[in-house]
């Protein structure tokens, strides 16, 4: 997850391009504004969210953006001008983009989710509008924002990586967050929700390696053959198969996110089965 530092300063605001990746804000300091915009290349990719979307951001919040997806960040109190903000250097250092001259207005960690291959599966895919979850509520978080504001000002050797582990951190309590959300915004979420289809999933995930086939996870999920083949698509954007042939060769950043979000979601499935259970 290549990140950088972006200092935002009061009257001005950045303008980030549609990319083919999603992208992620994580508000350190201030209160600003992210609004969905149709410039940039926006026309010329398939996908993206609908202009004029907007959301507030705060402390303890994380904002991610859908690929092909252009956008604007301000701080509150408007902005006079906005600033076109560049890719940032390569170095062992998270790098510090500052935009404006003016007084200190919203501080934010953002970077992108490299998420797809070719055009497989990818963790973002189905969102039709960016969102933002409040964290402030879950308490194991204010660590993890002491140690991202410890890693900028500090600046240790492996300060890129850690950051990055960081973020990757906050982005597993959101995917918490929006999978105990009955409006959950991303498809593929929602549907490890449904016991069925969690029970193939966690089949899948315990063995890629094993005998599967599209007739024993019908079964370990309850359903027929063909419902079940087209509700796993239908989440996933792959047929069962397909999914677990990426699953076995582990293709970089997307077997491996996908693993580590579903086993998440086993993990609140299988805590939710146990304070459902009446007690003997």
């Amino acid at each position: 997850m290549p990140v950088a530092v972006c200092d935002v300063r009061r009257g001005v605001g950045v303008e980030l391009p549609a990319m083919a990746d999603a992208h992620v804000h994580c508000v350190v300091r201030g209160h600003g504004l992210l609004r969905v915009t149709a410039g940039g290349n926006a026309p010329a990719l398939r996908g993206g969210a609908s202009a004029g979307v907007e959301l507030l951001l705060a402390p303890a919040t994380l904002a991610i953006v859908p690929a092909r997806t252009a956008h604007t960040i301000e701080p509150s109190g408007g902005c006079a001008r906005m600033l076109t903000v560049g890719s940032a250097t390569s170095s062992d250092h998270v790098p510090t983009v500052t935009a404006g001259g003016g007084d200190p207005g919203l501080t934010l960690v953002s970077g992108r989710i490299c998420t797809s291959v070719r055009n497989a599966f990818d963790l973002f895919d189905g969102m039709t509008a960016p969102v933002a979850v409040e964290l402030s509520d879950v308490a194991r978080v204010h660590p993890l924002f002491e140690a991202l504001l410890d890693e900028q000002s500090g600046r240790a050797p492996g300060n890129r990586r850690m950051t990055a582990l960081l973020m990757q951190q906050f982005l597993m309590y959101v995917l918490r967050k929006l999978y105990a959300d009955s409006n959950c915004p991303l498809p593929w979420l929602a549907a490890i929700r449904e016991p069925g289809l969690a029970r193939a999933l966690d089949a899948m995930l315990r063995s890629p390696s094993g005998p599967h086939s599209v007739k024993s996870l019908a079964a370990t999920a309850g359903m027929t053959r063909p419902g079940f083949s087209a509700r796993f698509a239908q989440a996933f954007g792959l047929t069962p198969l397909d999914w677990l042939k990426l699953l076995r060769v582990q293709e970089p950043g997307v077997a491996a996110h996908r693993v580590v979000a579903a086993r998440a979601a086993r993990a609140s499935i299988s805590a939710r089965r146990t304070r459902a259970r009446p007690e003997a």
